[in-house]
């Protein structure tokens, strides 16, 4: 999740729908003082947000140092440590988070995130959201 001292508080949320509302009123938040009604400011991507997605216990913080491999070959995980973001997200979410964490072009972007989780069609939409978030 994107929170911090400096944004308001996230959920717990009742649907994916109000969810998607509140990433699509953080882009928002703080502009009372520009607008009178900040809320009249089209959000040109909360549409690609699908309101349909099913839910998915998600690690929400997967990246290689938080994935404990074997030494020796044949490699295994044996373990994914650091769970504290993990909770109840919509099914894109495993997805977005893992490439957050990750440089665009990198060997982790590009190689080991296809093998576990697909490219979600909300992705672009996400992208914007991360780029705003000034993450």
């Amino acid at each position: 999740m994107f929170t911090d001292e400096t944004k308001p508080p996230a959920g717990p949320f009742s649907s994916v729908k109000e969810f998607h509302n509140w990433l699509s009123f953080l882009t928002k938040w703080g502009l009372e003082k520009h607008s009178p009604d900040p809320s009249l400011i089209p959000d040109p991507y909360r549409d690609s947000l699908p309101d349909n997605s099913p839910i998915t216990f998600t690690h929400a913080d997967l990246h290689p140092s938080n994935i404990l491999v074997t030494s020796d070959a044949p490699y295994h995980v044996i373990a994914i440590i650091d769970w504290h973001q993990s909770g109840w997200y919509p099914d894109c979410w495993e997805h977005c988070k893992a490439t957050y964490t990750a440089e665009y072009d990198g060997e982790w972007n590009t190689q080991y995130i296809p093998r576990f989780v697909d490219v979600p069609e909300c992705y672009d939409a996400w992208s914007f959201y991360v780029r705003y978030f000034g993450c």
